[in-house]
């Protein structure tokens, strides 16, 4: 009896200890799947906010492209984006520009935040931009006659080598001076005053005529001292 008693005894200590390794077990398992649960929330969480920090860049990337595109439709009201190259019984500007020019972008912001100025060039001359980036084919009055040319044609032609760079030209589109660089507003204005009172007339712009009246003209109005003006 009493041998059978140790025997049950046994049996039931070893039953207990196996049970309570399996109930360990399954602790340790819970526990790893605890583990792997908050391990997996954390990966979330850390996404997310990955997410969300790269958001803003984003968001300024696409304001900027929306400022670009405002910039660039508020400027061709001015400068026109246009095929057709022509004097319509008015002055004609051609400005030149490229997409990486700084010295373009920060004369065509301050036009652009320059109302007289602005409103001066829209209503009394016929403006256009050109990109040097691609070339197009325009029409252009020749002579007098309107003729195909094409971006690197007119390159060529007026010699023009970097950006931004102004052309002047009369009503019948015949070159009257060019101006090569950025150009302040007040400087734009008084070469502006320049064209219309045709100061220009009887000069030549090959032999340096031109460039010597606009620089004497530049002089009298306060803005250089002679021999500043770059002649083209």
């Amino acid at each position: 009896m009493n041998k059978f008693l140790k025997l049950y005894g046994y049996i039931l200590i070893i039953t207990f200890l196996t049970l309570g390794c399996s109930d360990k077990k399954d602790t340790t398992d819970e526990t790893d799947m605890v583990s792997q649960n908050a391990l997996k929330q954390k990966i979330e969480i850390q996404s997310e906010y990955a997410q969300q920090q790269s958001k803003p860049s984003e968001q300024q990337a696409t304001q900027k492209e929306v400022q670009n595109q405002q910039e660039k439709e508020s400027i061709n009201s001015i400068f026109k984006d246009s095929v057709d190259l022509l004097p319509n019984g008015k002055y004609m500007i051609m400005l030149f520009d490229s997409k990486n020019c700084s010295y373009c972008i920060k004369l065509k912001k301050e036009i652009l935040a320059n109302e007289e100025l602005k409103n001066r060039i829209k209503n009394n001359f016929s403006a256009y931009q050109l990109s040097l980036d691609e070339n197009r084919v325009y029409n252009f009055l020749y002579h007098k006659k309107i003729v195909k040319a094409d971006t690197n044609l007119l390159k060529n032609i007026y010699s023009i080598t970097s950006t931004p760079t102004l052309l002047f030209d009369d009503k019948d589109a015949k070159n009257i001076l060019i101006i090569t660089g950025y150009i302040p507003p007040k400087q734009l204005s008084v070469t502006l005053d320049f064209i219309e009172q045709e100061l220009w007339k009887g000069k030549d712009r090959k032999n340096g005529e031109v460039y010597k009246a606009l620089e004497e003209y530049y002089a009298k109005r306060g803005l250089i001292e002679k021999g500043e003006i770059e002649t083209h």
